[in-house]
């Protein structure tokens, strides 16, 4: 049996290193979830009174948003962003029945209040796939998104143009499912990929042999065939570094 080489060695610990390391990061991620806003997470806390506080960077700006329910119709959205944003929100939810011509799911009236002024009114039931769910006071499909978003380019202002929408505020008031970061099923396939390069690294000579023994008696690897396969094996390292990152930060959805 030959024995390992110095770069072999060190490969097959950097492989080794990202496996533990990254498999850690993920279950740690996993375990620890919070509020999906602009791509990426509020943690959840609550407060002695019972009020649920998201808080959280995005985009470089604190973001907070504190929800109370008065009672239980009603709800209030505070939320800032930076130093430049303060919006309360009042949500007054369910109603009575809203008349609509789509019957798939239940639709209860919904009447929203912006800093003290009218916001939307109209139908709404979280039964609906997103985006749908949203209904106008004709009981027609309204649009609504997360917010109101300027895509940007060249380092310029990411919130340029941003208000709150109704959409946001009836997310925190309805206790929005919880999400985190970090993918089991896309670490487990990386694992199994990781597993393999570690074998075909720590033994290239019985996987040149695996190749090519049913086509030649007692092959022997050519230099340009191990230097080819050191490539490769750098390569796919690299490969599994990327992916592995992407399964540990990854935002669920």
């Amino acid at each position: 049996m030959k024995t390992r080489s110095l770069g072999q060695k060190i490969h097959l610990a950097i492989i080794a290193a990202m496996i533990l390391i990254f498999g850690a990061i993920t279950i740690w991620n996993g375990l620890h979830k919070g509020f999906r806003f602009r791509d990426s997470l509020l943690k959840v806390s609550q407060t002695d009174d019972g009020a649920l506080v998201y808080r959280g960077k995005a985009d470089g700006e604190l973001v907070t948003a504190t929800v109370t329910h008065p009672t239980n119709f009603r709800s209030v959205v505070d939320i800032t962003i930076g130093d430049w944003l303060h919006d309360v929100c009042e949500i007054e939810y369910p109603l009575d029945d809203f008349s609509t011509s789509y019957q798939a799911y239940p639709v209860y009236g919904i009447r929203m209040t912006k800093n003290g002024k009218p916001f939307f009114e109209g139908g709404f039931s979280p039964d609906f796939p997103w985006p749908m769910g949203w209904f106008d006071k004709n009981g027609e499909f309204a649009v609504m998104e997360a917010g109101v978003i300027s895509v940007t380019y060249g380092g310029q202002d990411p919130w340029k143009n941003y208000e709150t929408s109704p959409a946001l505020f009836a997310r925190l008031a309805l206790k929005p499912e919880l999400t985190s970061r970090g993918d089991l099923g896309i670490y487990g396939i990386l694992l199994f990929s990781a597993l393999l390069l570690t074998f075909v690294v720590a033994f290239p000579d019985a996987v040149f042999a695996l190749r090519y023994q049913r086509y030649v008696r007692n092959p022997e690897p050519t230099e340009y065939y191990m230097k080819s396969m050191l490539f490769t094996t750098i390569f796919l390292t690299v490969v599994l570094f990327i992916g592995f990152c992407y399964a540990a930060f990854s935002l669920m959805d």
